[in-house]
C-alpha cells in the first residue's frame, strides 16, 4: 500500500485534479504526539503542491509553534472568535490579530461560524478570504447541497 501522500497524488492524477486544488485540514485541537513525523508528512504534502489548512485556529495546542514549523496555506479562524465579534471587543481583537497574522504569512483566511449578516460583513471588512457559517447554510446531506448550489442566487 502506498503512503498517504502517494495515495493522494495518485488519486488526484487519476481524477484529473490538480493537487493545488486539494486542501487538507489539520485540526489544531489535537496535540500531535509525533510532531517530527507529522511535520515531515505535511512538508511532503506541500512539496507535492497540496494545500494545508490549520483548522480551529486559536483553540488548540501550540498555535504559533505550528505556524512556524509547518507551511500552511490556509488559516481557519475558530468560530469562538467570529461569532459575537461584532459586539465583543475581545473576540474582535483576536479575530483582527488572527487575520493580520495569516495575511502576513501569505495564507488564505477562512472565518468559521458566521451566523449573522453583521458577522459576515465584519470578517469580509477585516480581509477574510472565505466565510463559513449558518448565515449561509447549515450542514446538509449531499443531495440537498446540489439543490442548494443550483438555487443559490449567484448560480443563475
Amino acid at each position: 500500500m502506498p503512503n498517504f501522500t502517494e495515495f493522494l497524488l495518485t488519486t488526484a492524477q487519476q481524477e484529473g485534479v490538480d493537487p493545488a486544488m486539494v486542501i487538507l485540514e489539520v485540526t489544531e485541537s489535537q496535540e500531535m504526539s509525533n510532531i517530527l513525523g507529522c511535520v515531515e508528512k505535511m512538508m511532503h504534502l506541500r512539496m507535492k503542491r497540496f494545500g494545508l489548512s490549520l483548522d480551529d485556529f486559536g483553540t488548540g495546542h501550540s498555535s504559533m509553534e505550528q505556524l512556524k514549523r509547518i507551511p500552511f496555506t490556509e488559516l481557519k479562524i475558530d468560530r469562538a472568535f467570529v461569532h459575537g465579534a461584532v459586539t465583543k471587543s475581545s473576540a474582535k481583537a483576536i479575530l483582527e490579530s488572527s487575520v493580520d497574522l495569516g495575511k502576513r504569512l501569505k495564507m488564505d483566511i477562512v472565518a468559521e461560524g458566521a451566523e449573522t449578516k453583521e458577522e459576515c460583513d465584519l470578517v469580509k471588512q477585516l480581509g477574510c478570504d472565505y466565510v463559513q457559517g449558518f448565515y449561509y447554510a447549515k450542514p446538509m446531506p449531499g443531495n440537498e447541497l446540489i439543490k442548494c448550489i443550483d438555487d443559490w442566487p449567484w448560480s443563475h
